[in-house]
């Protein structure tokens, strides 16, 4: 079987796997040299492009690099998940805000609404369990450095940041112009980095 054969059946038990759990993701026809199929996800409407790619590869607009299928699944998966729980967060921020900062009960339409969203997002945990993301050299750094000694805050790039954050790796701490402190790694973080380093032999 070709390699992309491979790939659109696996995007599309993806697409039935998420499609089970309430969750959209469409697939268009033909793009061009540089694209087999393009792949929306509405919920997921800030990342970049997400494509396959003609030598049956994954290509990850968010982190703007070619992964195979089992990395892509992986990292869709996740950010969905995260998508979902700041939808539940977000529902319980916005009417406290609305009741002028009190604990006042949900009313019965928005806690529906807000065991849906906290459904979702544990049946998402469900389809990947805690399978950490394969790391680049460059990202295992900074995580490394991170890592090392959480007490000195480091810094990184509003992009280093965005991606490093978007897997789900670090815990954020304070944002200065143009850089963000990160206070620690998430335990994802450090499974990541786990990972990397039994693929490397570190």
């Amino acid at each position: 079987m070709l390699r992309i054969e491979q790939s659109l059946r696996d995007i599309r038990t993806l697409q039935a796997e998420l499609a089970a759990i309430g969750v959209d993701m469409a697939l268009s026809d033909l793009v061009g040299e540089d694209a087999v199929a393009c792949i929306s996800i509405p919920d997921l409407e800030y990342v970049e492009e997400q494509c396959i790619l003609p030598d049956g590869g994954f290509y990850d607009g968010f982190t703007r690099q070619e992964v195979a299928f089992n990395e892509y699944r992986l990292r869709v998966i996740e950010r969905l998940s995260r998508h979902y729980e700041g939808e539940v967060k977000a529902i319980a921020d916005k009417w406290r805000e609305l009741c002028g900062g009190e604990e006042t009960p949900l009313p019965d339409n928005l806690q529906a609404r807000r065991k849906s969203l906290a459904d979702t997002a544990d049946k998402l945990h469900g389809l990947i369990g805690d399978e950490p993301p394969a790391l680049n050299g460059n990202d295992y750094r900074l995580l490394e450095g991170i890592a090392r000694d959480p007490q000195a805050h480091i810094t990184l790039p509003d992009g280093d940041y965005k991606r490093l954050k978007g897997m789900g790796l670090v815990i954020r701490g304070y944002r200065f112009p143009d850089t963000i402190r990160c206070d620690g790694l998430t335990g994802l973080g450090e499974k990541a980095m786990e990972r990397y380093e039994r693929k490397n032999g570190r």
